[in-house]
């Protein structure tokens, strides 16, 4: 269970020279956006996204410890610990030294910590989409699927195994169908159209519900909820299934995270 344990920061503190920037930053756990009223992250003036270390505790779920005396802060994971200086460009984990290119810092009375090398130390993929402004920070075992330009995540509680991924090149398209891994059946199929393809003359002629899930000036990525799998709604149980299938893709459309820049 994580602790929070911090002491007083006095506000006599050793001013420091930085600059702060590009407070508009997002960041995604695990396909949830992190609330910027409560973490407050930004990018420093060496492209590093920082983030307060109460946000290593309260969201990756880890102790967290501030020492006043040693400017130090250290964050635990069962036998597992990093440890990181204020105004020091090196981070330990289990006491194996990494040189950074950037450094924590306090800003409003409270450190802010560089997310890249501590979510990274912690065991977490992290990645930048500099056109969205966004940082994805994902466990490795969540993701279901990736190309070089998107990304899906399992549902909570859920995990790769239970799914099979079949994706499609066509000259025009990629057409990614999520599979249910048992009876290897398609729950539903999202496919990466030319955007000029989709405006002129797709768009126009698709005869099923869809969602458009992501859209530049290229391509358009469209949820399209084709699956094999047959209910009948007047049987409870099959009903429940159906419901259930459409919040697991529903939870697997809203992880999408962007990877085109």
């Amino acid at each position: 269970m994580k602790k929070w344990i911090v002491a007083v920061m006095g506000l006599c503190l050793m001013s420091t020279s930085y600059v702060f920037a590009h407070d508009d930053v997002k960041i995604s756990l695990n396909g949830a956006l992190v609330s910027n009223d409560e973490y407050a992250p930004f990018i420093d003036e060496n492209g590093r996204t920082m983030i307060s270390i109460r946000w290593v505790g309260d969201e990756l779920q880890f102790d967290t410890h501030w020492n006043e005396t040693t400017q130090t802060a250290t964050v635990q994971n069962g036998t597992d610990f990093i440890k990181l200086e204020r105004n020091n460009h090196k981070i330990s984990k289990n006491n194996t030294v990494i040189e950074m290119d950037t450094m924590p810092v306090l800003k409003n009375n409270r450190l802010f910590v560089p997310l890249k090398y501590v979510s990274q130390c912690l065991g977490f993929d992290v990645i930048w989409n500099k056109k969205e402004n966004m940082v994805y920070v994902m466990q490795p075992e969540r993701i279901l699927w990736k190309n070089k330009n998107y990304g899906l995540l399992t549902p909570k509680g859920h995990n790769q195994s239970e799914y099979q991924i079949e994706e499609k090149n066509f000259d025009t398209r990629t057409v990614i169908n999520i599979k249910d891994a048992k009876s290897k059946g398609i729950l539903f199929s999202i496919t990466d159209f030319a955007l000029d393809d989709w405006e002129s003359d797709i768009k126009q002629n698709i005869s099923v519900p869809y969602e458009v899930l992501y859209q530049d000036d290229k391509n358009v990525l469209v949820c399209i909820p084709v699956t094999d799998v047959q209910y009948n709604p007047q049987n409870k149980e099959e009903a429940e299934q159906y419901t259930k299938l459409l919040d697991t893709k529903k939870q697997i459309c809203d992880s999408l995270f962007v990877l085109k820049t």
